[in-house]
Order: structure tokens, then C-alpha cells, then sequence
């Protein structure tokens, strides 16, 4: 069923040269089980437990896991292609203020859905970082996400990436979905609002949806039908959400909702260009 629209309107010298040191990322997994095979079933707490590994072989932690502080040029994989984070339900804590990583992955080994608990947030840091869920479950993040560059989320199983945050985001670059499905919880989830250069990018082939009933001022470019032929590059279902921002087709694009009472507004306006845009 296609959402209901109100639109209000369419809107057709000298170089520096610097010595820069950089660090060196370390790419670590989340492992309880110590030095034996497997991550493990207990969650943890990132900030208190010795969890980080970085060893190597079928275990991948064969160096016994420690309490580090990570850095945003870091990795950190929960689960891999071929081995599992053990616990049923996973469901990790982030204490002690905003936590610095470079980019995220979730293994498409895992068995269930990943859940970032947290009052504070995620630091990417100036250069922007990289989260994405090759699982056939959802990544849930809990916390804000901080960045002052770039933000890409790659959903590539078929398990989404959840941003449920309603904490303002302090993250001001744009935020683009290149893959999959990633869902909006609240209006401050994807970040600073107002201008092109915050602005959410959906790629063709992926989708945001729209989750509970938000007033985004956001500005979004989008292209394409979604993650398949009908899911909309947009969508929302059985809720009522306004995009005050302003709304840039890329390439042709399909909005769609998946309930009969799905309402759209568009109140800061289309630019279509030379693309179509389907209800």
C-alpha cells in the first residue's frame, strides 16, 4: 500500500605541506572465551571487560583478549564469516563516555541479533568511519553516533542496521546507506540537520525506513526502489513522518509504505531534476 503524501512544494593557491603522523589501525574481535576456541557467550561491557583480541587462526583469539582503549583507526569484528559470537542474544555495553573505533563489522556467522546498550555513543572521529552487519540479524545501536566526516552503513546480509538513539546525534558529516536496510528510530538518529553537508545519501539498492512517528529536518538524497523491486528507497509503515528538509533525487526512486495508514509529508520540498519519483 502506498503512503498517503502531502507536498508543499518542489524545488527544482598555495599548498601547506605538514608532517602528519597517523596511527596504525589494530583490528581486534570481541572475544570472552580467552585463548581457546570461539568468542564466547558472555556480553561484556566495552570500557570494563578484557574482551580484544587480536590474535589470529580458527580461534582469531589466540592472543589472550585485554582492556584497551581503541582508537578511531581501529576495527572491531563481532563474530566473523566462519565463527559465531557464541551468545544467543549478544547484548554489549558501552560505559565510561563515548567510545573511539574506525569502523564496525558484524560477521555473517552470527546467529542472532547484536545490541549496542549505551547512554553515550560511538566515535568515529574527523575522518569519518564505516559500520556493517553481513549477518542474517539486525545491528541495533543503542548511543549516538559521533563523527565529523563521513558515515557509510553497509547492511550486505539480510539483517539490518538499527540506529535507535534518541540522543542528538554529534555526528555532522553525511551519513550514506550503500547497502541493505537501515533503520531510523528518531529524528535525531541520523545526525545534524539542516544543510548539504549533513545530509543521508540512500544509494540505489539500499533503503532507509522510517520508524515510529518523527519531524526530520534532515535533507536526504535518494535513488533507486530499495533493497528489492517495491521496498521504496524510503519507506515507513502504519506511521506519520515529515521531511522538512529538503528531498534530492539522484536517479529515479520509489516511496513506498507498507501499511495503509503510512503517512509521508514532504514539507521541505522534491528536486526531481530529470528523474521520476514513484508512490
Amino acid at each position: 500500500m502506498k503512503p498517503s503524501l502531502a507536498l508543499h512544494s518542489f524545488l527544482l593557491g598555495s599548498t601547506l605541506l605538514a608532517s602528519v603522523s597517523s596511527l596504525q589501525a589494530i583490528e581486534y574481535y570481541w572475544d570472552s572465551n580467552v585463548a581457546t576456541d570461539g568468542f564466547g557467550t558472555t556480553d561484556g561491557t566495552w570500557g570494563t571487560s578484557a574482551f580484544f583480541s587480536t590474535g589470529t587462526g580458527s580461534d582469531l583469539g589466540t592472543a589472550t583478549p585485554a582492556a584497551v582503549t581503541t582508537t578511531t583507526s581501529d576495527i572491531l569484528n563481532i563474530g566473523t564469516a566462519t565463527l559465531a559470537y557464541g551468545d544467543a542474544t549478544p547484548e554489549i555495553t558501552i560505559s565510561g563516555g563515548t567510545k573511539a573505533i574506525g569502523s564496525m563489522i558484524i560477521g555473517a556467522a552470527n546467529t542472532a541479533s547484536v545490541t549496542f546498550t549505551t547512554t553515550s555513543g560511538l566515535n568515529f572521529g574527523a575522518a569519518g568511519g564505516t559500520i556493517t552487519n553481513n549477518s542474517g540479524f539486525g545491528l541495533i545501536i543503542g548511543g549516538f553516533v559521533n563523527t565529523t566526516s563521513s558515515m557509510d552503513l553497509y547492511a550486505n546480509g539480510a539483517g539490518a542496521i538499527t540506529l535507535s538513539s534518541a540522543t542528538t546525534s554529534a555526528h555532522t558529516g553525511i551519513t550514506t546507506i550503500r547497502t541493505g536496510v537501515v533503520n531510523s528510530n528518531a529524528a535525531t538518529s541520523l545526525g545534524a540537520s539542516g544543510t548539504d553537508a549533513n545530509r543521508t545519501v540512500v544509494v540505489s539498492g539500499a533503503r532507509l525506513h522510517l520508524n515510529n512517528a518523527n519531524t526530520y529536518t534532515e535533507r536526504f538524497e535518494i535513488a533507486g526502489t530499495g533493497d528489492t523491486a517495491t521496498s521504496g528507497a524510503l519507506s515507513t509503515a502504519g506511521n506519520t513522518n515529515s521531511l522538512n528538509g529538503l528531498v534530492t533525487l539522484t536517479g529515479d526512486a520509489l516511496v513506498n509504505g507498507s501499511a495503509s495508514n503510512s503517512v509521508m509529508n514532504f514539507g521541505g520540498g522534491i528536486t526531481l531534476g530529470s528523474n521520476a519519483l514513484t508512490f
